[in-house]
């Protein structure tokens, strides 16, 4: 009878501890590949996170993004609307999108979009995306398994 409340209790503490760890909740991962209509316009695929805060912003930073060899820096939306914001209180839903993109360059491919760098991640992990983050002044890191597909972009 002891050893299962302590198996309870070791239980509650590691489950609320992992909770508590991350200072958000991610709502929704999505990726959607697109293409315009002409060559030099390009392709790329589009990354959105949503996610709800459970704390402020003097307590939580969202570092990077990994998603496959590159990494994105992130900024922070309102839901839904198009502007950066800086700070943030608990309970706030946000989100972050980063986009990989290139075009035709002449006749050869070259990357366009100078806001991602190729490195490999700085910890092996299982999934689509890798989120990098400041909790209480200690890096985590929080892995996406899957990111749902959205239908594609296809721009005339």
């Amino acid at each position: 009878m002891k050893a299962q409340k302590m198996f309870l209790v070791l239980f509650l503490f590691v489950g609320f501890s992992s909770i508590a760890q991350e200072g958000f909740h991610i709502t929704s991962a999505t990726k959607q590949g697109w293409a315009g209509g002409q060559a030099q316009s390009g392709y790329g695929t589009n990354y959105v996170f949503d996610f709800i805060t459970t704390c402020n912003s003097s307590n939580l930073k969202i570092n990077k993004v990994w998603i496959d060899d590159r990494f994105y820096s992130v900024d922070y939306y309102l839901s839904n609307k198009q502007e950066v914001v800086d700070s943030f209180s608990e309970n706030d839903t946000l989100s972050f999108r980063v986009s990989y993109r290139a075009y035709w360059k002449g006749y050869s491919l070259d990357d366009y979009d100078l806001d991602y760098n190729v490195a490999d991640p700085p910890i092996d992990f299982n999934g689509e995306a890798l989120i990098e983050y400041t909790f209480l002044n200690k890096n985590y890191f929080y892995v996406i398994k899957e990111l749902e597909e959205l239908p594609y972009l296809a721009y005339p």
